[in-house]
């Protein structure tokens, strides 16, 4: 397959907010303090400092000795007025912010292919394809 994009193309991060159905897990980690961890399943949860919001988690993945930082969860928008996080039907929203680049790329590959599809002579091109990411 030739490829018909030059450019290279790199994802960094992405955001996702989601509303809070549950808010046990909210409520725990609002109480710790810089530094505290808070363990969730397989991660583990980092309160830090953040510059625009008053609420930030380092989410690490822990796989057996080995950390990998995730993503972050943020909340509780600072220098506002009346910071809130409230959704309009009432619910908590958090963001929460994706670092894995490999995961990202796959997410991004598998929304355009289910967007946008391609075909020549009846073969099924992908945007992987397009790209050059596979032979």
């Amino acid at each position: 397959m030739k490829r018909v994009c030059r450019r290279k193309i790199q994802i960094d991060a992405m955001t996702v907010c989601f509303e809070v159905i549950d808010r046990y897990h909210y409520d725990q980690i609002t109480e710790l303090d810089f530094g505290q961890i808070y363990d969730l399943y397989e991660f583990q949860l980092i309160r830090t400092e953040g510059r625009y919001y008053n609420n930030v988690y380092a989410i690490i993945y822990m796989d057996g000795d080995c950390q990998t930082e995730f993503g972050q969860l943020k909340f509780n928008i600072g220098k506002v007025a009346n910071p809130s996080n409230l959704h309009d039907n009432g619910n908590l929203y958090l963001n929460y912010y994706m670092l894995d680049e490999v995961l990202l790329e796959d997410m991004f590959f598998y929304h355009l292919n289910s967007v946008i599809r391609f075909k020549c002579n009846k073969e099924k091109i992908l945007w992987e394809h397009l790209l050059g990411r596979v032979a």
